[in-house]
Order: structure tokens, then C-alpha cells, then sequence
């Protein structure tokens, strides 16, 4: 559902003019990524990850490669937005969907081992 909600939401970001209801999208959005980003790392975690002292690690890892593809994602969507925010958001649309897509068949691809 995510590989279609957050695309989605980005869309309606760019199309409406309404600054409330984009206020809204995006609160909805951001709450619901914070939310479900804590589910599924507790889950992975417990689930996953056998010896307890690789935890630590792992989530250490994990926030060093999100920081910088965040760091290289923020300045190219920024560069974007300068010159509209409506492009800005249908580009971080699309982007997002294309990566959730190929991040979903290769997980697909890869758990049906």
C-alpha cells in the first residue's frame, strides 16, 4: 500500500492549491512514514537479526546510509523546487514510485528464493 499511498499523496501535494489540505496531506503522510518506519524496524529486529550485539549496528547502518541518500535526495528534489514546488512534488511522485517499485520486485525476487 505504501508504494502507491506515499506517490499518491505527493501528487495530490502538487496538484491542490488548497495550503490546509496540503498541510494535511503531508502531516498525514509524514505521521504515517514515522509511525509504520518504527514497526518495521522493531519487527526486522526481532525477527531477523539472531545475535543481539549486531542490533546496535545494523540500526547505526542503516541511519548512515539513510542520512546520506537523504543528503543527496534533498539537494536534487531542492534544485527542482526551485524552480516550482508543483514540479518539485510531481518529481519526488515519481521518483518515489519508480525506487518503491524497484525496491518491491527485488525484495519480491529475492524472499521467493
Amino acid at each position: 500500500i505504501e508504494m502507491f499511498a506515499f506517490p499518491l499523496s505527493y501528487l495530490l501535494i502538487a496538484y491542490l492549491s488548497n495550503p490546509y489540505v496540503v498541510g494535511l496531506l503531508f502531516s498525514l503522510s509524514t505521521g504515517y512514514y514515522w509511525g509504520r518506519k518504527e514497526i518495521t524496524t522493531n519487527y526486522f529486529l526481532d525477527n531477523f537479526i539472531i545475535d543481539k550485539k549486531y542490533k546496535a549496528t545494523l540500526l547505526s547502518i542503516q541511519s548512515q546510509i539513510q542520512s546520506i541518500f537523504e543528503g543527496i535526495f534533498s539537494f536534487a528534489i531542492g534544485y527542482v523546487m526551485i524552480l516550482s514546488f508543483k514540479t518539485g512534488f510531481y518529481v519526488l511522485a515519481i521518483i518515489s514510485f519508480i525506487f518503491m517499485l524497484l525496491i518491491f520486485t527485488r525484495l519480491k525476487h529475492y524472499l521467493r528464493k
